[in-house]
């Protein structure tokens, strides 16, 4: 979906279900979303309009497979960033990053939901193109032990900066700790939800 729709509340802007191609063997910071469509992120300015004031909330949800049968389980640690780019790199503006989430032993397709919120919180300055964001997470589910917060305890929301003339596109990426062709991870669907 590319296009704002009539009613009020939160209606999904974004939605897949198409399976991304499995990680494995990586370490290093990876585009989770690999083999799905792109996330195209609503014009800032007409978003920021639609609501009438100077705040507007959106909601990103995915859910991932994740699974570690090696005798060491690793961590999955995830990030969400927006780029002006269609093509994914381990740049552009990091909205958030999570703990260090541990794989469950012996777990080879546990289920995770990544929750992350994140508001508009001040209109266009006058004279300036950019507006500020406050993004904030969970991620929870059978593949983790641990449940993970996006960002870590005792870390102050991600606020970044966004140009309101500038398209970005809305990336999950996730690294790991150890590199080992049965650490796999996938993620099996994905949503955007806009505030009208």
């Amino acid at each position: 979906m590319t296009a704002f729709r009539g009613g009020p509340g939160p209606e999904a802007y974004y939605s897949t279900g198409v399976a991304s191609t499995a990680l494995a063997t990586f370490t290093t910071e990876d585009n989770l979303q690999k083999g799905q469509p792109l996330c195209k992120l609503p014009d800032l300015a007409q978003w920021m309009h639609r609501l009438g004031d100077e705040t507007s909330t959106a909601k990103f949800r995915a859910l991932v497979q994740a699974g570690a049968v090696s005798a060491t389980t690793p961590t999955y640690t995830f990030s969400l960033r927006a780029l002006t780019s269609a093509t994914w790199s381990a740049g552009g503006i990091l909205l958030a990053t999570s703990t260090a989430c541990t794989c469950a032993s012996g777990v080879t397709k546990g289920l995770a939901q990544i929750d992350v919120d994140f508001w508009l919180r001040t209109a266009p300055i006058p004279g300036t193109s950019t507006i500020t964001t406050v993004v904030g997470g969970t991620v929870t589910g059978s593949a983790f032990t641990n449940q993970c917060s996006m960002p870590p305890a005792g870390t102050d929301p991600f606020i970044s900066t966004l140009d309101v003339t500038a398209q970005y596109y809305l990336f999950l990426s996730v690294a790991c700790s150890a590199s080992n062709a049965s650490n796999t991870i996938t993620c099996q669907g994905a949503k955007l939800y806009i505030e009208n």
